[in-house]
């Protein structure tokens, strides 16, 4: 047998390496549907010509002998450090790891909305931010937050993203359970978390075709006001977030994970910073700062447009309600954090008083919640890390929109 014969069979083993490197394999390593970066992959590219070249050269080059054996001891430094990642320092998993696989794994793919929850879920129940939020999640077979409610006799159905849905509160803490409490009727509650105005346009038109209530009501929220997003890109989101926190696999525990998810935290930072009311506060934290600039609000318009007018031919009241971030409520506080950051604040004024004009012309009833929540602003209505409200906020909610909804019915 040849001197070079080890060398040549591992430097046949690199140069597989090299070509079985690419976007796809790593879109496997990294959990992702895709990758799509051209700077990914332009290294990545790159990386494969030099271990094919490499592999080849192996058994001829003195350079490609001695670059093996500089290698050699880094890599079995990183094998011992990786090892010690996934079995001692990762063995057991994280908190935030937790909440955002039971977060992922309640939802399901669903081709005319996305994704939407899974039905029949039972006694699902998660917490994160060391305990500040607490999830308590069970559905009922059209996968709502809906057990044991008739949605052929009630008479009034919410329609909305987390805030509708009660994010971060049980079902009875919740603004629409509160709203039961007040008016004494059960109310359909068909919010999700993450719905933007394609789910709620899809939303209405389902179950006002297969159900007759008299009133349809919507929450919109400040991350509402953006270029509506297709259902097929939540479906790939929904997707990629099942593979990446499906389960608490050994990739998760790796080092190479910790590294990646460092580098999207640095790429992609929230920058955020704490209110003198111990309530964090985040410089982006709704609306898109293209809103007036690129179309995005006719999208947004059009869309609100379409719900008024289906409402009108299928003879169901509507009413739409604009909820108020907790950055728009702590005003003061978010321009002295952030004081660049005006206009963010002028974007979520000005588009919730174009949509309050809209709806007013085309005959709908329309309530802006922010003066209300701005009254009240020496409480604290809002979670104190997390965007939504807690008992207080969904409290304050329902009393403020239970009287429109009264005078809605009665007409």
């Amino acid at each position: 047998m040849s001197a070079k014969a080890p060398l040549t069979v591992l430097g046949l083993g690199i140069a597989i390496c090299g070509l079985s490197l690419n976007q796809w394999t790593l879109a496997w390593l990294f959990h992702r549907t895709h990758f799509n970066n051209p700077m990914i992959l332009g290294v990545l590219w790159a990386m494969d010509l030099f271990l094919i070249v490499w592999g080849l050269l192996l058994p001829r080059q003195a350079w490609a002998h001695k670059l093996l054996y500089a290698l050699l001891p880094m890599v079995l430094v990183y094998v011992i450090v990786e090892l010690c990642f996934i079995f001692v320092f990762h063995r057991n998993e994280p908190e935030w790891f937790t909440y955002r696989r039971t977060h992922w794994t309640t939802f399901q793919v669903d081709a005319r909305l996305g994704y939407k929850l899974r039905p029949n879920l039972r006694n699902i129940r998660y917490q994160w931010n060391n305990g500040e939020n607490q999830t308590f999640l069970d559905t009922d077979a059209l996968g709502f937050r809906n057990l044991g409610l008739d949605y052929e006799r009630s008479r009034m159905f919410f329609i909305g993203d987390s805030f509708v849905y009660g994010e971060s509160s049980t079902r009875d803490d919740s603004a629409i359970h509160q709203l039961e409490l007040l008016r004494k009727e059960p109310i359909i509650n068909l919010g999700v978390s993450g719905y933007d105005l394609t789910q709620y346009e899809e939303i209405f038109r389902q179950f006002t075709e297969h159900y007759h209530p008299k009133v349809v009501a919507f929450g919109i929220f400040a991350n509402d006001l953006h270029r509506p997003i297709p259902v097929a890109q939540f479906v790939e989101q929904q997707t990629e977030m099942l593979l990446r926190y499906g389960r608490y696999s050994l990739y998760s525990r790796s080092l190479a994970y910790t590294l990646a998810k460092a580098y999207e935290d640095v790429r992609s930072p929230l920058r955020n910073a704490l209110a003198s009311n111990s309530l964090t506060l985040f410089a982006d934290y709704g609306p898109s700062p293209r809103y007036n600039d690129q179309g995005e609000d006719r999208e947004v318009e059009a869309a609100l447009l379409r719900i008024m007018d289906l409402a009108q031919q299928r003879h169901v009241r509507l009413v739409v309600f604009l909820f108020p971030a907790k950055e728009s409520v702590y005003r003061s506080e978010y321009l002295r954090l952030f004081p660049d950051h005006k206009k963010v604040l002028d974007i979520n004024d000005r588009a919730y008083a174009r949509l309050a004009e809209l709806a007013h012309t085309h005959g709908t009833t329309v309530l802006d919640l922010t003066s209300g929540f701005r009254r009240e602003a020496s409480r604290v209505l809002y979670f104190h890390i997390d965007a939504h409200w807690n008992r207080e906020g969904n409290r304050l909610a329902a009393e403020l929109m239970a009287p429109v909804l009264d005078e809605t019915l009665a007409r």
